[in-house]
């Protein structure tokens, strides 16, 4: 069976990249220090196939090190752009799978200096003003400090934590259905019904129509 991706928590340190567990007390790898677990064992469990991943990831950070101190005013674009050129690089002897890749463009990221984890490693750990803070409900919103949180945590909406739950929600689902069923889903609607259905759609193309609109008038003209 094919091992389904993990879930995007694991990329911002939120979850067991054995087990998906979320908890904010896990073990960090000591070598890449991206990849955490819930236990010894799980990290055990996970070492065969973090360890192309972890080599990746510490050639990563040398090179993230150089680019922080040459464009430390780049743009979010400009610095997403380095980033994915910078994990390609690092991975040319090897295959760089979407984990390495993943645990790159998926980290903790700050909404309001656009900092990344990466730009806090080494000596600005110690650094009493970096403290990452987040939403306790969606544990998305990320904030390089408490000042930048205040700043930020206004922006941080009903409706936007909200869409983070969702997304969360659904992200998960995939994971336990490739896991238990061993398929990947190709579609699955962003909205959860509040009742169920009088009845069930006879059609694909109805389904759609109940489901998702949006979807169904890409079908019709052509341009899906």
């Amino acid at each position: 069976m094919h091992e389904p991706m993990p879930q995007k928590t694991v990329y911002t340190g939120m979850a067991c990249a054995a087990c998906m567990k979320v908890s904010d007390s896990l073990l960090q790898c000591s070598a890449c220090k991206r990849a955490k677990y819930c236990s010894r064992d799980c990290q055990k469990s996970s070492w065969s196939r973090h360890k192309p991943d972890c080599k990746i990831l510490r050639e990563y950070k040398k090179l993230s090190d150089e680019m922080n101190s040459e464009h430390q005013q780049c743009g979010l674009k400009e610095k997403y752009l380095m980033m994915e050129d910078m994990i390609e690089v690092t991975g040319r002897e090897v295959d760089v799978g979407s984990a390495a890749r993943n645990f790159v463009t998926y980290s903790k990221l700050c909404s309001i200096c656009f900092k990344t984890d990466y730009e806090f490693d080494g000596a600005d750990q110690n650094d009493a003003s970096v403290c990452w803070n987040k939403c306790p409900t969606c544990l998305y919103g990320w904030c390089c400090s408490e000042d930048h949180w205040n700043q930020y945590k206004m922006q941080h909406t009903p409706e936007i934590c909200a869409s983070y739950v969702r997304s969360s929600d659904l992200n998960r689902f995939h994971y336990n259905h490739a896991k238990d069923i061993g398929e990947t889903l190709v579609y699955t609607p962003e909205l959860i019904r509040s009742e169920p259905m009088a009845t069930f759609p006879a059609s694909w193309e109805e389904y759609f129509q109940v489901r998702s609109p949006d979807l169904q008038t890409y079908a019709s003209n052509g341009t899906l």
